[in-house]
Formats: structure tokens, C-alpha cells, sequence
């Protein structure tokens, strides 16, 4: 292959992007998980808004508490012995484990910021694909969760934006996917 060869497939791959920007959409679904994971946390940690401030992520109480066995949605193995040792018909958890500790006997973890909101800047539940046109691609969210959204940046700040590691994160991912779409392009 010629230099003059090589420069015109490299030319017709990159005026393909015009048209279908593969890499940038590649792109963009790669940040929204990191933006994600950044937002909601993960486990017991709380996200971060986008200047690194902690959102809140409320833990369930540890109180102590009895949970009728017909109010819940499975069966708690072990829970079924009161304060003093004998066997009650309630799930008994003592203080220090409480609720918090129900819902993870009963696999229900903590509290996200909003599983709503969660599902569907994630995209878990395949409902908010990323939106691309041409070499135009952007995070959808379900205009259901606008108010959401609205509520939480006014109380905490910037939260739905990439922060600058995240951008400077992005420009990199997109460098890669571009120089691997070009390369498939020459072969």
C-alpha cells in the first residue's frame, strides 16, 4: 500500500464519522459508567457531586426491631429468637442491627440516591439508550426523572455533569476508540 493509499482509507474512515461516529458513542457509554459510579456510589459509600462533595446516601436504621415473617418477602432464617433467647414469632434484630440489617438478610441493599434515577442514567434497565446523531452523542435520561434531577443539583450542586478528571478521562477514551476504528479502517 502507497502512502497516497493509506492517507485516502485514513480520509474515508474519518469522513465515515460524519455519519456514524462509532468511537464518540463508544465513548460516551464508557464515561456514563464511571460518571455512574461516581453519582451513586457504590455499596455503603455515598456518590459525589460533581466538585467531589459527598451526596447523600442515607443507611437504613439499626434500631432495634420485630418484622412480622407475613410482611416479608423471604424467608429470614435465625431471626426468629427474642432478647431473651426464646423463640418469638417475630424476626427479632437487636440494636446495632435493625432494619439495615433486614434488608441486606432479605438481599435488598442500601438506598441508592434514587433507583428511579439510578436506572435510568445508568441505562440498567435499557430504557435510556445514549442518543446519537451523526457526531452528536449524549447521555439520555427519561424526562420522568427531570424533576429528580432538578431537586438534587439544588440542594447538592452540580451532580449530572463530568467532572474534569472524568472530561480529561473522556478526551483519552475517545483518542483510543478513533485511533482503533482507523487502524480496523486501513487493514
Amino acid at each position: 500500500m502507497t502512502i497516497d493509499e493509506l492517507l485516502a482509507k485514513q480520509l474515508e474512515v474519518i469522513d465515515s464519522f460524519k455519519s456514524n461516529f462509532e468511537p464518540l458513542y463508544l465513548a460516551v457509554a464508557n464515561i456514563r459508567e464511571e460518571m455512574t459510579f461516581r453519582i451513586f456510589g457504590s455499596g455503603r459509600g455515598s456518590g459525589k457531586n460533581a466538585a467531589g462533595s459527598d451526596l447523600s446516601s442515607v443507611a437504613y436504621s439499626t434500631d432495634e426491631i420485630w418484622i412480622d415473617p407475613r410482611a416479608s418477602p423471604r424467608k429470614v432464617s435465625g431471626r426468629n429468637i427474642g432478647k431473651r433467647g426464646s423463640e418469638i414469632k417475630s424476626y427479632y434484630y437487636p440494636q446495632g442491627q435493625g432494619y439495615n440489617t433486614f434488608k441486606a438478610d432479605i438481599d435488598r441493599g442500601q438506598l441508592r440516591l434514587s433507583n428511579n434515577l439510578f436506572s435510568a442514567f445508568s441505562n440498567e434497565a435499557g430504557n435510556n439508550p445514549i442518543y446519537k446523531q451523526g457526531e452528536n452523542a449524549a447521555i439520555t435520561i427519561d424526562e420522568s426523572e427531570d424533576g429528580k434531577i432538578q431537586g438534587l443539583e439544588k440542594k447538592y450542586g452540580v451532580i449530572f455533569e463530568m467532572t474534569q478528571e472524568e472530561e480529561d478521562a473522556f478526551g483519552l477514551i475517545l483518542a483510543d476508540y478513533i485511533t482503533e476504528a482507523i487502524n480496523k479502517g486501513i487493514e
